[in-house]
């Protein structure tokens, strides 16, 4: 993952919340209005950086509902990284993505 994208992951990840998680399929709530804002480029953006995770299958962005439904491959993706990802400090998060992401390469 270029330095940029991984920048724009670190800063974008502050606008999520946790709403429901079972191993294989995580639903996170969007900051009101993050993606009404932000348009269709930068939904787009969000599912590029999430999709580039190794693991993650499927990923489905509902601006009206302001949610992001990830599917994912839990012997790839830990379930307990997500908190790192989502909750980490930003080194921390940019570290263990830099990791699941260089898995694809």
């Amino acid at each position: 993952m270029n330095p940029e994208a991984l920048q724009r992951f670190v800063a974008l990840r502050r606008h999520f919340t946790v709403v429901h998680h079972l191993p294989g399929r995580i639903r996170l709530r969007v900051d009101a209005g993050f993606l009404a804002a932000a348009g269709q480029a930068e939904r787009a953006a969000v599912t590029q950086l999430l999709e580039a995770v190794d693991g993650i299958d499927a990923v489905r962005v509902n601006a009206l509902a302001a949610s992001v439904v990830v599917q994912y491959d839990t012997h790839r993706l830990a379930p307990a990284h997500w908190e790192t990802l989502l909750n980490g400090s930003d080194q921390a998060a940019a570290a263990l993505l830099q990791q699941l992401v260089r898995q694809t390469d």
